[in-house]
């Protein structure tokens, strides 16, 4: 993915009133991260896994927050249940950002997800973001970009990424006013 494709992203995400994204590290869209990571008005959290991003979005959505999930294709197979649950079951706004050379739409939608587009420019990409803000359940977005190496330049997180979601629980806490580790807050134990 060019620099210019990746900014124009960013913009596209940052235009349409995102300010939280979860994500695992990937291939095609890597050059995406360091400019979300770089821009103070996103919150970027990354994960051990598709579904861990899945639900860390889900409980930023549930909060108030539009946040699009950023993985790899073959991350629709690790978070399925999560996309269905959270999305369809409950209700709760996703929208899913995914390059991969595969054809996802067809597995997304076999999964349950009724609402799976493959776009291929970033003008397809911007419309498709701004539908999946403004439409109640969850989105499948397949972005089929270029392919790169560029996530292997990408810095990594030197922290606890399990501490990571205990972290990431404490700033919703704090920033929203929610309890959501009720029965340890409730018996006085810290998550």
């Amino acid at each position: 993915m060019e620099d210019s494709l990746a900014q124009r992203l960013v913009t596209a995400l940052k235009d349409s009133g995102i300010s939280f994204v979860s994500y695992l590290p990937e291939t095609r869209l890597s050059r995406m991260i360091p400019l979300l990571q770089k821009d103070s008005s996103f919150r970027v959290v990354p994960t051990t896994s598709e579904s861990e991003a899945v639900s860390i979005a889900a409980g930023a959505a549930l909060t108030g927050n539009q946040a699009p999930v950023y993985m790899e294709g073959t991350g629709v197979y690790v978070s399925a249940y999560s996309l269905f649950a959270v999305g369809e079951r409950f209700g709760v706004p996703m929208l899913t950002a995914t390059a991969c050379k595969t054809e996802l739409e067809m597995t997304a939608k076999g999964t349950g997800i009724e609402h799976a587009i493959t776009v291929r420019n970033t003008a397809a990409f911007e419309k498709e973001i701004v539908v999946g803000l403004r439409t109640e359940g969850l989105r499948f977005i397949v972005a089929k970009v270029e392919e790169t190496l560029d996530h292997r330049k990408m810095t990594r997180p030197n922290f606890d990424l399990l501490e990571n979601k205990y972290r990431f629980v404490r700033y919703l806490e704090r920033t929203k006013g929610k309890a959501i580790f009720l029965n340890e807050r409730a018996e006085g134990k810290k998550p």
